[in-house]
């Protein structure tokens, strides 16, 4: 790591680095990178990011000014995600030149306990009907016995998953890791992911991956649109304010 780091610590506008990710909470495999963030002065009028192999493992590096960080954390709120505030707040701090670094980490841990906005009554209608149109669209292939089928039901399942915790208020893991997230307490706790709050949900999402039957999506589908209230598609309607009038400009005379 003294390796990598090393020169960027010589430079003015560095103003420390955080070494982060699953090497550091213990949930890597042989293929994980290590994840550097570097923190820079808001001096500075840009950002970088790379990869880097040293000693045999390959390190993706983030430099960002302060400001930058404060903006990929508001960023973060509107995905309903804790990325940025996950890898401060776990990873290992390897210099800070001004304590900056070490602010930054407080911030993380204080936003891993801010809960996410409640979804507003008209984003669950709107999240009710697509999800609705992506399964009718995947009965048609069905039927159709589509070779796109399998893709579009992958795409479904991940677009019920992110809708119904979007509902709920929580966080999953990443796709490559979702299996562990929701399989492995262990993972979970290392990586700072509390339980799914909907274990029958859980079920019947794992049943689809595992089954990947057309009657298993079905089902995981009515239970989310059972939990958002309900859902039937004739007399369905949503009326929402349109753009404002704009006023007419006098005749010129």
């Amino acid at each position: 790591m003294d390796e990598f780091l090393a020169p960027w610590k010589r430079k003015r506008e560095v103003l420390g680095a955080v070494v982060a990710g699953s090497r550091v909470v213990g949930t890597h495999t042989p293929n994980s990178d290590i994840d550097i963030h570097i923190v820079l002065s808001d001096r500075v009028s840009w950002r970088e990011r790379g990869n880097r192999r040293v000693a045999g493992f390959l390190i993706e590096y983030f430099a960002n000014p302060l400001r930058q960080l404060t903006a990929y954390r508001e960023n973060d709120r509107k995905r309903f995600v804790r990325s940025e505030a996950r890898m401060f707040s776990q990873g290992e701090l390897w210099f800070d030149k001004t304590g900056a670094v070490a602010r930054l980490q407080r911030i993380g841990r204080s936003e891993m306990t801010r809960p996410f906005r409640r979804l507003t009554a008209v984003e669950i209608e709107l999240a009710k009907y697509a999800l609705w149109d992506e399964l009718d669209n995947l009965v048609d292939l069905a039927r159709a016995e589509s070779p796109l089928h399998g893709h579009a039901y992958h795409h479904l399942l991940d677009s019920v998953l992110d809708a119904y915790r979007r509902l709920l208020g929580c966080e999953v893991s990443h796709l490559s890791k979702l299996w562990r997230f929701f399989c492995e307490p262990e993972f979970r706790r290392r990586q700072a992911y509390p339980e799914f709050p909907d274990q029958a949900f859980a079920r019947l999402f794992l049943a689809c991956v595992r089954t990947m039957r057309q009657s298993a999506i079905e089902r995981l589908v009515e239970h989310v649109h059972e939990r958002m209230g309900g859902f039937h598609v004739d007399g369905w309607k949503l009326r929402t304010p349109a753009i404002p009038k704009v006023a007419r400009r006098g005749k010129v005379h």
